[in-house]
């Protein structure tokens, strides 16, 4: 009884995100090139570290691929600049293998003038469950982005959850995230690239599909 229990718990927490973190994900995935390679570097990742409202340090690192997608990757990548090339390397080849590796959160994101607008999907563990949010980070320059808004998406939150995340966002302390140019980096093949519904177009979808 025990045993059936277990695997069904393990049935539903992996069946894929919920419904409505789904409905809430509003960015769905074209694979056309955004033409971000002509405004900022790309061939790398971009870290920096953030000050929470309640003084924890952060460091926060993100890849940003052409075809529009986007993989955050949270606290593993080592500090020293030196050792960075040999940690990505040692991740593989493939996105999924990174994600196997260490905590990766995926998504999409557009480009609005001077705005990188992204769309992310956190998934924690089969037990801890799914998170989304929509986080946009301002383009200082060629080099260099900075986080300017945060918020959660895809669930009804209540108002004074939401008055509580936005307040502790301000009280929050975020700095530059510079450019690390890579030789090699995990591709953007990922477990939200499987999906139906992330695709702006079903047909595209399966032409992905059958060749992945």
């Amino acid at each position: 009884m025990k045993k059936a229990l277990w695997l069904l718990i393990l049935l539903v927490c992996s069946c894929g995100a919920p419904s409505s973190l789904i409905n809430g994900f509003s960015y769905c995935f074209d694979g056309k090139p955004t033409g971000i390679d002509s405004i900022i570097g790309v061939n790398g990742l971009y870290r920096g570290k953030m000050v929470l409202y309640d003084g924890q340090i952060l460091y926060s690192s993100l890849m940003l691929y052409r075809d529009g997608s986007i993989a955050q990757e949270l606290g593993k990548v080592p500090t020293d600049s030196a050792l960075i090339q040999d940690y990505f390397t040692s991740l593989g080849h493939k996105g999924e293998e990174m994600s196997k590796k260490t905590p990766c959160s995926w998504g999409r994101y557009i480009v609005s003038n001077d705005t990188i607008k992204v769309q992310l999907i956190v998934h924690y563990s089969y037990f801890d469950g799914w998170d989304a949010y929509e986080v946009h980070y301002k383009i200082l320059d060629k080099r260099r982005i900075i986080e300017i808004s945060s918020k959660p998406i895809g669930r009804e939150y209540s108002r004074d959850y939401l008055e509580m995340y936005d307040d502790n966002v301000k009280k929050s302390k975020y700095f530059p995230m510079t450019f690390i140019p890579l030789k090699q980096r995990p591709d953007s093949t990922c477990w939200l690239k499987k999906e139906k519904w992330f695709w702006c177009n079903k047909e595209l979808y399966k032409v992905w599909k059958k060749n992945n």
